[in-house]
């Protein structure tokens, strides 16, 4: 049975009717758990609706000694309805992480990375189903490797929260996606470009689509080199050669986060290896200081300066002093010093502040300061984000 450690972290409703309808739902449950579920159903329509859809799972959840994590995943690999039991898992795993949150068994980190491994999970599951999917349509037949992701040489890298594993309740999952151009042969490169483009394609929709057992994921592909131009899956060797000839210091700075998702893992590791001098230089002249600089500073300058009588509209995420700026004030150090340092080559936001304070580049105050700011910003923003999925 779910232990609540900390009732400061429960939510409260005054609604009796939900109150007692709780009550009537899960007679078994001790009264403290009870008011959890109600108080968490009262202040969330969202969690209420997935509450009264997923009653039986709920008690299975809570008073079984198996893994419900465990048990979500190994649901879906048995389905035969990728798309339905994915969104049927979402669901789950939305609730499963609220009452750990909720009932203060969970930290920040623990509830980031239970999100962020079922995204994991799910992008996955979404190229081996789309590609499976295309060889039955039978498209591209005339490709003789076009049997799995390995041979193909797709590959999805996360960036962003997902990419750090600082995933938060309503995130939208930022991917880019490529294929191995480099040993193609000029007559197969236009085929398996286009088989590329269709299976992430497929991807996006398995993981996107809204139907009537919801969504998986809001999928961002936008981060790729030059989205305006470029299709939704570029080849390694075109984007290498972007990156080093064209790269910005906003690219460098996203690519910190970046790892390996789905797909082809030595392709990507080879990708990652190649970028890795674009994103970690030894040496920066001052021209490349600044611009790194300039990355916070042009950010600021696009937020609008409130006073204190407006504060009840300030941005958790994209405010002055908020999470993102945050983001931004460590991934500029980290760019300046990071390539003579791989110390500082982390991804995770907190782990990065707490290690440019040990290595002297901010004092021990600002990192502490700034971590314990991040901490309730990132935990206001999943408060927000429970209450309507969005």
């Amino acid at each position: 049975m779910l232990q609540i450690k900390n009732t400061s972290n429960s939510p409260f409703t005054a609604d009796e009717t939900i109150i007692y309808e709780i009550r009537s739902l899960f007679p078994d449950f001790d009264e403290r758990l009870q008011d959890l579920i109600a108080g968490m159903s009262g202040c969330s329509p969202f969690l209420y609706g997935l509450v009264k859809k997923e009653i039986n799972w709920i008690k299975n959840a809570l008073t079984s000694t198996k893994s419900p994590e465990a048990e979500i995943i190994s649901e879906v690999l048995q389905s035969s309805d990728v798309t339905k039991s994915l969104r049927i898992a979402k669901g789950r795993i939305a609730l499963w992480t609220a009452l750990q949150d909720l009932s203060g068994n969970w930290q920040l980190e623990d509830v980031s990375k239970c999100l962020s491994e079922f995204a994991d999970f799910s992008v996955k599951v979404a190229l081996k189903t789309a590609i499976e999917s295309i060889i039955a349509e039978r498209k591209f037949s005339k490709l003789k490797n076009f049997n799995d992701a390995e041979q193909i040489g797709i590959f999805i890298l996360a960036m962003g929260k997902l990419g750090a594993r600082e995933l938060n309740y309503s995130s939208d999952i930022d991917l880019v996606c490529f294929f191995d151009d480099e040993k193609l042969a000029e007559k197969d490169l236009f085929e398996t470009r286009k088989a590329a483009i269709s299976v992430i394609k497929g991807v996006t929709k398995i993981l996107s689509e809204t139907t009537e057992h919801g969504y998986v994921f809001r999928t961002d592909l936008r981060l790729r080199p030059d989205p305006s131009v470029n299709p939704v899956c570029i080849g390694f060797e075109a984007a290498e050669k972007y990156y080093e000839a064209l790269g910005r210091t906003w690219e460098r700075a996203a690519y910190i986060k970046a790892r390996y998702c789905a797909g082809s893992s030595p392709i990507a590791v080879k990708f990652l290896a190649a970028l890795y001098p674009f994103v970690w230089r030894k040496y920066l002249d001052f021209a490349a200081i600044e611009d790194a600089h300039s990355i916070r500073i042009r950010y600021q300058r696009k937020i609008e300066l409130k006073t204190i009588s407006s504060i009840l509209g300030h941005d958790v995420k994209l405010g002055l002093g908020g999470i993102r700026d945050i983001e931004f004030f460590t991934q500029t150090r980290q760019l300046i010093v990071g390539g003579r340092d791989p110390d500082l080559q982390v991804a995770e936001t907190l782990v990065a502040l707490a290690k440019l304070a040990e290595k002297g580049w901010v004092s021990t105050d600002t990192s502490k300061r700034l971590a314990e700011h991040y901490r309730f910003l990132r935990k206001v923003e999943h408060l927000l984000q429970m209450v309507n999925d969005a």
